[in-house]
């Protein structure tokens, strides 16, 4: 059921309502922000470069408990992103070398005045538990990530020898901006035709019949195809196998296992009034 849109000039003649994306049961959520503003969890497990590691909440991120912690000049590197769904699918780097960074030179990484993750193009990557986009069910997916990157996993399971050939994922290859569900060339593939260059709001649609792809609010590319899978592990910034790293930032990312499309609207309202994408 669409939650409540009302009369409007914004969004077609809608103005969407403000929801709280949690209420929608996601899967998996990630952000460095709350999604409950009733509540401040704790976010990130943060190291810092001189030694330690210390869980920080949305607010202490922002209110310069984390850069202190760190310390002047000091970097700090995200060793857990926290699920914020009630699912425990944390997201996490046990080698140092391939944590990516949240504090440099002592201040907050900050795309558009938000905190933000900054992941090197190289080796940086965060791992989930659980492969949790490897299935051809329905999946809807949303992420806020900045780049001008011609290629990189943003969140997904993904092999950089096959872009275009196999995995589940939002990703950029070719200089643009994608979205999957293939096995062996079979499946969907959306192909946006958007190169990046900036901030983006990708909300993937993976829906048997009707799979979509959206950038910054405008439908890109369709496939009528049934969705298919590789089990590949689910990960955020870089692909499983060989180097798809991405040379950016992400900010958020929510994963629903139902579909979405009715809501979809109202969640990319909820983003982007957040971040000021679009």
């Amino acid at each position: 059921m669409r939650l409540g849109l009302s009369s409007g000039l914004a969004y077609g003649g809608f103005v969407p309502s403000s929801i709280n994306l949690l209420d929608l049961s996601p899967m998996a959520a990630y952000s460095l922000r709350s999604f409950d503003s009733s509540a401040d969890p704790n976010v990130v497990n943060v190291r810092r470069s001189t030694g330690g590691t210390q869980d920080f909440k949305a607010s202490e991120i922002t209110d310069g408990t984390l850069a202190t912690w760190v310390g002047s000049g000091n970097d700090g590197f995200i060793a857990t992103w926290y699920d914020q769904s009630s699912n425990s699918q944390n997201a996490s780097q046990t080698t140092a070398s391939q944590q990516p960074k949240i504090v440099s030179s002592g201040t907050v990484v900050l795309e558009n005045s938000k905190p933000a993750i900054d992941f090197d193009g190289s080796d940086d990557e965060l791992v989930l538990g659980n492969a949790i986009l490897s299935t051809s069910s329905t999946r809807n997916y949303a992420a806020v990530f900045t780049t001008s990157d011609d290629k990189g996993l943003v969140v997904g399971g993904d092999h950089n020898s096959f872009l275009n050939t196999y995995g589940n994922a939002i990703y950029i290859a070719g200089s643009e901006i994608k979205a999957k569900a293939l096995q062996n060339g079979n499946g969907v593939l959306l192909e946006s035709g958007v190169t990046p260059n900036g901030t983006f709001l990708a909300t993937a649609e993976i829906i048997s019949g009707s799979s979509a792809l959206y950038v910054n609010g405008v439908q890109r590319a369709t496939d009528a195809d049934a969705p298919q899978h590789h089990s590949y592990l689910t990960q955020i910034g870089g692909g499983q196998y060989t180097n798809n790293n991405l040379d950016g930032t992400i900010q958020e990312i929510v994963i629903y296992d139902t579909d979405q499309s009715d809501n979809r609207t109202d969640i990319e309202y909820a983003i982007n009034t957040y971040y000021s994408i679009y």
